[in-house]
């Protein structure tokens, strides 16, 4: 089952993916300008561990934006359809 923790603490934000058995993370920190990512974001991970999954456009779309989702059912939706990807 995928799973997206998010951890708030001080201005660091913190995302974990758990999808495949796997754990994915990367950080939020601030910058001058905003934040940036201190890693790439859940897509890129994921095409680097599993480069046959980079080829299916909607799944990296799916990570995309689990990257950059801030609603609650929109992330549930899209976590909803990772489950396909693990059956």
């Amino acid at each position: 089952m995928a799973k997206l923790v998010k951890i708030y603490g001080g201005e660091i934000e913190k995302y974990e993916l758990t999808f495949l058995g796997e754990v994915f993370d990367f950080s939020m920190l601030p910058t001058e300008c905003g934040s940036e990512s201190d890693k790439p974001t859940f897509d890129s991970q994921v095409a680097d561990k599993y480069p046959e999954l980079a080829e299916d456009d909607k799944l990296m779309q799916i990570l995309d934006r689990l990257s950059n989702e801030d609603d609650a059912d929109d992330i549930l939706g899209l976590l909803d359809e990772l489950g396909g990807w693990e059956d």
